[in-house]
């Protein structure tokens, strides 16, 4: 069970990373960080390095940051 587990636990880690569901097309990225990580016994850090390293977390979009004046500061 040790594929089903880290395959579950990898898109996991991207749904939260990314802030949404994982969809079909990130399932290459997803197999790619799991080969990555085999390289380095699973680590945790591996696995958190691969999903920071892809592209879909690095493209993702941010929301735009507003400017406030300090007279609307509470």
């Amino acid at each position: 069970y040790k594929d089903a587990l880290l395959a579950s636990f990898t898109e996991s880690l991207m749904t939260y990373a990314l802030g949404r569901h994982v969809e079909s097309y990130d399932m290459p990225t997803v197999r790619g960080i799991q080969r990555d990580a085999a390289r380095h016994d699973y680590r945790l850090s591996a696995l958190v390095l691969g999903v920071v390293k892809s592209q879909p977390f690095r493209m993702m979009s941010r929301p735009a940051q507003t400017e406030t004046s300090v007279a609307d500061r509470p």
